[in-house]
C-alpha cells in the first residue's frame, strides 16, 4: 500500500517524451538524493530510515547501466564534485539529477525567504545541461519550490516530494 500511495503522490511537471526510460539506456544518476537514505522528511516520525533503499541501489538492481555521482551537496558552495560529475555523465546515454531541499528546511516553523534550490545545485545542473543529454529532474521537498526555471528545458521533472520508506521503489516505478 505504501509503495502504491507514494507511487501515485510524485507530480509530473513536465515529460517530454522521455519516460518511461527505456531499460537498456545507460544512466547517470547525480545529485544529493541520488545515494541517500534521507527520503523520508519531515513527517516520518518514528520511521526506521535504515530501511529506505537508495535510489541508486533501486536503479543498480533492475537498470543494466547505472554510475552515480553527487556533484555537490544539497546546502554550501563546494563545487569540487562538479568535474566528477560531468565526466559520469558524459559516458551515459541519460542523466537522472536528484536534487532538492534537506528535510529539516521545510516542515513547521521551517520557513524559508527563498524556494528555489538551495546550494550550488542549479549550478550543476546548468552544467549538466551542456552535455546536451536528455535530464530527467527529480526534486525532493516537502514544500513547492519554484520550478519556473526548469520547465521546458529538463526532458522531464518529477517532483517526488518526501514519500517516505519507499520512495526510491516509487520513483523507479515511475520513470520506467
Amino acid at each position: 500500500v505504501a509503495l502504491k500511495m507514494s507511487h501515485e503522490s510524485i507530480v509530473m511537471l513536465e515529460n517530454n517524451g522521455v519516460l518511461p526510460l527505456n531499460k537498456n539506456k545507460s544512466i547517470a544518476l547525480i545529485g544529493p538524493f541520488g545515494n541517500t537514505q534521507e527520503l523520508v522528511g519531515p513527517w516520518g516520525g518514528k520511521c526506521d530510515r535504515s530501511k529506505c533503499n537508495t535510489l541508486y541501489n533501486v536503479l543498480k538492481e533492475n537498470v543494466k547501466d547505472v554510475k552515480y555521482a553527487l556533484g555537490t551537496t544539497i546546502l554550501g558552495d563546494d563545487k569540487s564534485g562538479f568535474e566528477e560529475a560531468l565526466d559520469v555523465a558524459k559516458t551515459q546515454d541519460v542523466i537522472i539529477y536528484a536534487c532538492g531541499e534537506n528535510e529539516w528546511q521545510s516542515g513547521e516553523g521551517s520557513s524559508r525567504a527563498n524556494l528555489n534550490l538551495p546550494g550550488v545545485q542549479d549550478e550543476l545542473l546548468d552544467e549538466l545541461k551542456q552535455l546536451g543529454k536528455p535530464i530527467v529532474m527529480l526534486v525532493f521537498a516537502g514544500r513547492p519550490l519554484i520550478m519556473k526555471k526548469y520547465k521546458g528545458s529538463m526532458d522531464a521533472i518529477l517532483y517526488c516530494w518526501f514519500l517516505g520508506t519507499k520512495s526510491s521503489e516509487a520513483i523507479y516505478n515511475t520513470l520506467y
